[in-house]
């Protein structure tokens, strides 16, 4: 009994830190109760944990599982009624070595009081702290403590949610979660994955899914299922985020307001968010390298199978950033495509690279943009279908300032279609846009559109009349009646039920309650200073338009030592006496006139500051329109530079096709030119050689012609040896060289002559000219006896035959004539060959030089 009242007389810090637990243990419940009753996040009983954060550090990973757990509740009291001030200074002491000492513990209450202190760490400063302390521990060597700490991040997104607490770097080391061999870290994985799923919905999937094994994708798939359309709520919120609620309530601006906004926030940053999740996808180098040459084919399966490869390879949730404009480009010439299969593809495969570059792809907007509103006009529902979602995919890449003006004209199209479907595509914008339209775009929507209230297709007017009722409802009203005085009864019905049923996702920013004043909101309003001579003077130079001056004016005069202030600045001593007179005498000691002459120039500082201050806030409107106007002119001046740099970038690249095109135009006018010479040459040389062949001609039958009298010549040797011719008439050999002639081709005209003479039966011998005359008789008295001998004589080894002689002149005249005619025919031959050569060369000339051309 005695140690235990010595003990209890030891101070609190040294009793935290005793040897027995049981001490330590009743240290911690004493300083729980102290922190419970504290007054306010100043009291003393924080201050010695303050100064020495180390002392929770061995409070938190105390020996003792009893004491570790109380210690751990003790910590969470002291954070919540310690306020930020605690939880800056002991975080960085106590975080890393609790989680590494509580989070694996075997006790449940210890890991339960662990995440609840981390808990109040995230809710009084920021999270990302805790999440970076807890991340290292996923990858532990320990089970137990990868299992803790994967449950401690599955309670602060629950809690939390993913719009206050990043889930970025979470997300990325979830597979290693799902592969990791304990049963009880996939267990808290899975529950992990499904608390994310709720709150970022299928995104999720795109990021943690295809990492995983298909059995463990069918699971999750399976519990996805169960909880989804599941929208949560955040349980607990920052104490920023109370403290900024509780000053718009301040100003007159409900909480459900402020809420609402926040949701409109997270809605606008979850896509972004997700993305930002997800690694982008090199997608460039794997687009083929002959996708503008396939695309270009007269064939349509060719320009469909190419855009049936791209089409996955840019289905991806994010595209890396990188030049895509001549791909873009291409696609957008697709639009005009005759086959509508193609078309639809070219929609589907915008539609990706517009999700997958998101802001990345407002450069290409332009391309785009007006070929598929052009392309509306078809009718076939897939392709409608396809633009439709490529243009919603487009119209999420930007916003509407910057495609209302290229969309509203086509409201003035000729087909009905176009209108029809523009109509529809413009009422989708206005719905799902988070921004507020200008005044100035509020009045090129309703102007455009009133126009097809009466137009004579009835789903135009229909169309015509949901847009207006979406505007009115972003609007109001009373802002959209004015356009509508024209307008008959129905169609204002119409446009009425419009209204009433449309649903808008922008906001108008929140305006402070009606009837509260402006000073309030600020702050309290200070007194008046004291009246002095130089302030009425200044205020009343400065006033426009001198209201205060009137108004001083208008009251009624009293005495003039009433108002030596105003109208008499050279007297020095009064002021301040009648300055002192009101102090020191107060009210009551007041005279009438000059406590009326005071109330009024208190009514006139009053209305002079006013209109200072009415004045003041005109020039700041003037100048937030002036501000606006700059910044959109400023925008549309980067957009117009960027459009010119585009044009300037085509120029060149059409300059430099251009270029080459007239290169290749020069070569082939010079390869032209040299197969003409070519031409030309083989000409003269066909015309040298046909004047060669006519002069070989000729000759020939110039030797023709000398042929005929040469015969003869050989009479008088036939006549003196008609023995030696017989013999050789009559011999082996002559007959086998006569055999071979016969036997040789006619169509040698060189052998012609002899093989005629040697055609003539065996024993005629040449015709024979006998020796002339002086008379020119001839004399046949020799030729006739060689003749008889050669006619008696026979042929050795042809036993029968007799070789008779045929008439001499006869023979001789017949062979001239047939000689000749043979001549002639040949020239006539060889001059049809010509002909014919000099024909075939002409049109090879023709039909290449066309082919040339071609």
């Amino acid at each position: 009994m005695d140690d235990e009242e010595n003990y209890a007389l030891l101070p609190l810090t040294d009793r935290a830190t005793h040897k027995q637990w049981k001490v330590r243990l009743a240290a911690y419940e004493e300083m729980r109760n102290q922190f419970t009753l504290s007054k306010s996040e100043t009291d003393p009983c924080f201050q010695p944990f303050i100064d020495n954060p180390g002392l929770y550090k061995q409070i938190v990973t105390d020996s003792n599982v009893v004491a570790q757990e109380t210690g751990l509740a003790t910590l969470a009291t002291m954070l919540e009624y310690g306020g930020s001030t605690v939880c800056l200074r002991l975080r960085p002491a106590v975080a890393s070595a609790m989680i590494e000492k509580s989070l694996g513990s075997s006790r449940a209450g210890t890991r339960k009081n662990c995440v609840e202190v981390l808990l109040w760490f995230i809710e009084l400063d920021t999270p990302d702290p805790i999440v970076e302390e807890l991340l290292p521990y996923l990858n532990h060597r320990m089970p137990k403590l990868v299992a803790g700490a994967t449950h401690a991040l599955t309670e602060i997104f629950r809690l939390f949610g993913t719009s206050t607490v990043s889930a970025k770097s979470v997300i990325k080391v979830l597979p290693k979660l799902f592969s990791h061999a304990d049963r009880n870290v996939r267990k808290e994985a899975t529950g992990l994955v499904i608390e994310l799923y709720k709150w970022l919905g299928d995104g999720l999937k795109n990021a943690v899914l295809p990492a995983l094994k298909p059995v463990q994708q069918k699971e999750l798939d399976a519990e996805f299922a169960k909880v989804n359309g599941q929208k949560p709520q955040p349980e607990r919120m920052l104490r920023s985020q109370k403290e900024a609620m509780e000053r718009q309530a301040s100003n007159g601006i409900s909480a459900k307001g402020f809420d609402n906004n926040q949701d409109a926030e997270e809605e606008e940053g979850e896509d972004n968010g997700m993305l930002d999740l997800i690694e982008p996808i090199e997608v460039k180098s794997k687009i083929p390298a002959d996708f503008a040459t396939r695309l270009a084919s007269s064939k349509w399966k060719d320009r469909k199978e190419v855009l049936e490869e791209v089409y996955p390879m840019v289905n991806v949730p994010r595209i890396k950033h990188d030049d895509y404009g001549d791909v873009i480009r291409i696609l957008a010439k697709c639009m005009k495509d005759a086959n509508i299969q193609v078309v639809a593809l070219a929609a589907n495969t915008i539609e990706c690279f517009a999700k997958g570059l998101r802001r990345d792809f407002v450069r290409y907007i332009p391309f785009v943009l007006s070929p598929m509103l052009e392309r509306l006009k078809e009718k076939k529902v897939h392709v409608t279908e396809a633009l439709r979602a490529a243009l919603i995919a487009v119209f999420n890449c930007t916003t509407l300032s910057e495609i209302l003006d290229e969309t509203l004209e086509f409201l003035k199209h000729k087909t009905p279609q176009v209108k029809i479907e523009t109509l529809r595509f413009l009422t989708q914008c206005l719905s799902t846009t988070k921004t507020m339209p200008k005044p100035s775009e509020i009045k090129s929507i309703m102007e455009a559109t009133v126009k097809l209230l009466g137009d004579t297709q009835e789903p135009v007017r229909n169309g015509a009349a949901e847009l207006v009722g979406v505007v009115m409802k972003l609007a109001g009203e009373r802002a959209i009646n004015p356009y509508l005085e024209s307008i008959d009864e129905i169609k204002r019905g119409k446009i009425k039920e419009y209204f009433q049923a449309a649903e808008v996702r922008a906001k108008a920013s929140p305006v402070p309650v009606p009837g509260r004043p402006i000073a309030q909101v600020k702050g309290p309003r200070k007194p008046a200073p004291p009246l002095s001579r130089k302030r009425p003077l200044a205020i009343d130079a400065d006033l426009p338009n001198n209201t205060s001056r009137r108004r001083l004016e208008s009251t009624p005069k009293s005495p003039p030592p009433t108002r030596p202030s105003f109208n008499r600045p050279s007297s020095p001593t009064r002021p301040s006496h009648h300055r002192s007179t009101i102090q020191g005498r107060g009210l009551t000691g007041r005279s009438l006139a000059s406590g009326k002459s005071a109330s009024s120039i208190d009514h006139g500082l009053l209305a002079a500051e006013k209109a200072e201050l009415e004045q003041l806030r005109g020039l700041r409107t003037e100048w937030e329109a002036e501000r606006e106007a700059c910044k959109h002119q400023k925008h549309e001046e980067g957009v117009e530079k960027l459009r010119l740099m585009q044009e300037i970038n085509e120029l060149q690249k059409k300059n430099s096709q251009l270029g080459d095109e007239h290169t290749r135009d020069i070569l082939a006018i010079k390869s032209r030119d040299t197969q003409l010479t070519r031409v030309r040459s083989d000409l003269e040389v066909a015309h040298e050689r046909i004047t060669q062949l006519e002069s070989d001609i000729e000759k020939m039958s110039k030797k023709a012609d000398f042929r005929s009298p040469s015969k003869f010549a050989f009479s008088s040797t036939l006549s003196t040896a008609p023995t030696a011719t017989s013999l050789l008439l009559t011999s082996p050999s002559s007959l086998r060289t006569n055999k071979d002639i016969m036997n040789q081709s006619p169509d040698k005209p060189i052998d012609r002559p002899r093989r005629e003479s040697m055609m003539r039966p065996i024993g005629a011998t040449r015709p024979k000219i006998g020796s002339y005359s002086s008379n020119g008789e001839n004399s046949n008295v020799n030729g006739s006896s060689v003749s008889a001998r050669a006619s008696a004589t026979p042929i050795a080894g042809m036993s029968g035959v007799t070789v008779h002689r045929r008439d001499t002149g006869a023979r001789g005249a017949s062979g001239s004539d047939s000689n000749w005619k043979r001549a002639a025919e040949v020239t006539l031959q060889l001059k049809a060959r010509i002909e014919n050569m000099r024909q075939r060369q002409e049109q090879n000339r023709g039909a290449n030089y066309t082919r040339k051309l071609e």
